[in-house]
Formats: structure tokens, C-alpha cells, sequence
């Protein structure tokens, strides 16, 4: 009755769809997905839920749909990732920052990418002496302001930002990041022209075997190592690698990996 009353309503159908990809019904749900595009083609977020359903691996997802998740999750995010999904790698990326630099304890100009509500820049913080966060999501920045944790704080895309930018960093951490960004190439071009010689790279990835990347049913992406290997070539040198569990899912754990990089091509390049 809803949806007769409001059959060219765009946002309807996209609700529709979304509630009916939570419960499984993915066939319902692609159909409500198309019926919003017919409404209205540009809307981003059928858009990308359409292309998870239909197994159709998108480079990236578009922005304002991106925008929009973290916009709507901010105000519940700390709590649904860390009680609800156990999600911890903020509270130890310190500690592998470390252990794999033991001569450096410090560093002089830190960017948390995708910072988030401010989660790993709570440990960050006691090991920059200047540290900028980025993130696409205004609310997201703005439940991160409150910690007061943060000398700079920039809302925006990650990629535009550092590309736009003439500041050089010593570390940069990028968690659950590139599970929103299919194509890694241009984040990491980016990341290696805002880098110092022997700057750090930490990042994570939901795992996946074989090559390449893949964009879920989860509207998440996956990437393989081969892919993190190959695309990070000539850019950086790997430090170390581990496998972690992210989050829980439903019953399960998704599996991922955290990547360590160092710049010293960047050294070797430049006399």
C-alpha cells in the first residue's frame, strides 16, 4: 500500500531494497534496487548495492554513497564496532607500528586516512607529534573534534586531499579504508607523493584468495595479496604483514590483513 502511494518515490524503493537485502530476500531486493535507478539513475546508493548484489565489482563505490553510510552510522559507530562487532585493531595498531620500527618511537607529522570517530587516534596521538585526520563523513569529523585528540582534523576525500596537499608525513595509517575503495592504485600514488624517505605505511584489507579485488555482497570490498603486492610495486617496500580478525559478522569473523610499508625506494630515487 506504501509503495502504490508512493510509486515514484526514489527513497522508498531504495529502503525497500535495503531492508530486503538484510533478510536475505536478494532477489526482491535487487528488483527494488532497479526500480530506484529507474526513478532516478544517479542515486548512488542502489547504485552501489545493486553492483554488490549482482556480483558487478565496481573500481570504487560512489562517494556520496560513502558519505552518506558514515554520515547516517556516526552518532552509533564506537559503540556498533567495538561491543556489538568486537572490532580492536584501533586499540593495537600502535603496538605493530612499533614493533616494526623498534629504533622509533615517535613521529613528527602522523595522518590518520579515514580517521573515523577518532578510534585509533587515541593511541596515535602518544606517538605523533603532529596528527591530522581525514574523512569523508562531516559527522564522522565532528564525533572525532570531541576527543580533542586530533591538531588537525579535514573533512574530505582521501585521494583529493593528500594529492592537493605539499605536507610530507613520516606515518601514515589507513584502517578499514580500502574495504570502501576497489582500485588502490590512486591511494597509493597519493600516499607516496605526501611521503618523507622511510615513511610508514599501515594499512588493512578484508583478504580474499587469488588476485585482484572483489566488491561483496556485504557492499564491502576484498583484495588479495597478490593485488596489495603488485599495486604497491615500485612504490614502497613491504615491511610486514599479518593476518588479523576484523569484526564479527553475524556468527563469523571476517578475515583481513594489516600491511606494513616503508618508503625507501623514495631514498634510493633521490640522491
Amino acid at each position: 500500500m506504501l509503495v502504490e502511494k508512493n510509486s515514484t518515490d526514489a527513497l522508498l524503493y531504495n529502503m525497500l531494497g535495503g531492508c530486503l537485502a538484510s533478510i536475505g530476500h536478494t532477489e526482491m531486493a535487487i528488483t527494488n534496487y532497479q526500480k530506484a535507478l529507474e526513478l532516478e539513475p544517479e542515486y548512488a546508493i542502489p547504485k552501489h548495492m545493486l553492483n554488490s548484489l549482482t556480483e558487478n565489482t565496481s573500481k570504487e563505490p560512489p562517494k556520496q554513497y560513502v558519505k552518506n553510510l558514515f554520515d547516517d552510522y556516526a552518532y552509533r559507530f564506537n559503540d556498533a564496532l567495538v561491543n556489538d562487532l568486537q572490532y580492536s585493531l584501533p586499540f593495537i595498531i600502535k603496538e605493530l607500528i612499533l614493533k616494526s620500527n623498534s629504533e622509533k618511537s615517535q613521529y613528527k607529522n602522523v595522518i590518520d586516512l579515514g580517521c573515523g570517530t577518532g578510534l585509533a587516534g587515541k593511541d596515535l596521538r602518544n606517538i605523533s607529534s603532529n596528527l591530522i585526520g581525514v574523512d569523508i563523513s562531516e559527522n564522522m569529523v565532528s564525533e572525532a573534534k570531541k576527543l580533542g585528540i586530533y591538531d588537525t582534523l579535514v573533512v574530505g576525500d582521501i585521494v583529493e586531499k593528500l594529492n592537493a596537499s605539499q605536507d610530507k608525513f613520516d606515518l601514515f595509517v589507513a584502517l578499514d579504508v580500502l574495504i570502501y575503495i576497489g582500485d588502490a592504485k590512486s591511494i597509493f600514488q597519493a600516499v607516496q607523493k605526501s611521503c618523507k624517505p622511510d615513511s610508514l605505511f599501515v594499512f588493512s584489507v578484508e583478504i580474499q584468495d587469488g588476485n585482484g579485488y572483489a566488491l561483496l555482497k556485504s557492499s564491502r570490498y576484498a583484495h588479495s595479496d597478490e593485488y596489495i603486492m603488485d599495486q604497491t610495486n615500485g612504490l614502497f617496500d613491504l615491511v610486514n604483514s599479518q593476518n588479523v580478525r576484523l569484526r564479527k559478522e553475524g556468527e563469523n569473523w571476517i578475515e583481513g590483513r594489516v600491511y606494513i610499508f616503508r618508503a625507501e625506494k623514495l631514498r634510493r630515487m633521490k640522491p
